[in-house]
């Protein structure tokens, strides 16, 4: 049976996929977490490189919301971590290092001033709250704006494992793939944009998950974290910027089609 040129082309450019797309290599572990609670569960996950991309496999998804304007809030009367009605979106003791909002706080994740104090906006819709900080930052604005930062609630991210950063050569500003449920796919571009612990893989801002239908999170799924590093282009980007530059480089390098593929 002859075909015709369709099929001819079809054929042609699958072969020439067969060819081009490397089976994926796994080149480290890292003991993660893979579900959350009190108890965490801490599994070796692997961590595979397949041609221009480092990915893996996590049943999980959490949410980041650093960056965002009215992440953090000072302590109020009825709201002691001043997460709340009109207050902040996470308890403010996520944005210390002990885990300690009071004199003895170490904070990480709010700008400070000279003497190690948290500093408030002045203006704006959030006057009042703290500033909220990501790793990636937008040198253009000064330290005390939070337009310097990678706002969770409007710019879909992933949180960086810095096992991840230090061993595979993934980096801020790198750009992300995330697919939820390759079976029927959902997928979600991103860029990175934060760092998180050692133990901890799998967390994104709130707009990434939201893009996925999944704004608290989920456990018990099949989700597949794909990274292209692009050292010659880590900068912020706006949310138009990376759907558009990911979406490119995930179709050139197979697409959802190539994920389905994955073991």
């Amino acid at each position: 049976m002859r075909l015709n040129s369709i099929q001819e082309t079809g054929l042609t450019l699958c072969l020439a996929a067969a060819i081009l797309f490397s089976e994926p290599v796994e080149i480290l572990k890292i003991a993660a977490r893979t579900s959350s609670g009190p108890t965490p569960v801490l599994q070796q996950v692997s961590i595979l490189r397949a041609d221009n991309a480092i990915l893996y496999r996590l049943p999980m998804m959490t949410i980041d919301l650093d960056g965002a304007p009215n992440a953090y809030h000072p302590p109020t009367r009825e709201h002691l971590h001043g997460k709340g009605p009109g207050l902040g979106l996470e308890d403010l003791r996520n944005a210390s290092k002990n885990l300690d909002d009071g004199p003895d706080a170490e904070w990480v994740g709010i700008v400070t001033d000279t003497n190690g104090k948290p500093v408030t906006q002045k203006d704006g819709m959030f006057a009042g709250f703290y500033v909220s900080t990501t790793s990636l930052e937008d040198s253009r604005f000064a330290r005390e704006d939070p337009r310097r930062y990678v706002d969770a609630t409007k710019i879909p991210y992933v949180v960086l494992n810095p096992i991840l950063r230090q061993k595979a050569g993934v980096e801020l500003g790198d750009l992300a793939v995330i697919v939820l449920d390759p079976a029927k796919p959902r997928v979600a571009f991103g860029i990175v944009a934060d760092i998180g612990p050692r133990r901890g893989l799998g967390e994104c801002s709130e707009a990434l998950a939201t893009s996925l239908g999944i704004p608290s999170g989920i456990e018990r799924a099949d989700i597949v974290y794909i990274f292209f590093p692009t050292p010659d282009h880590r900068k912020a980007r706006t949310a138009a910027e990376i759907h558009d530059e990911t979406q490119t480089l995930f179709a050139a390098w197979g697409g959802i089609a190539r994920v389905q593929t994955l073991r």
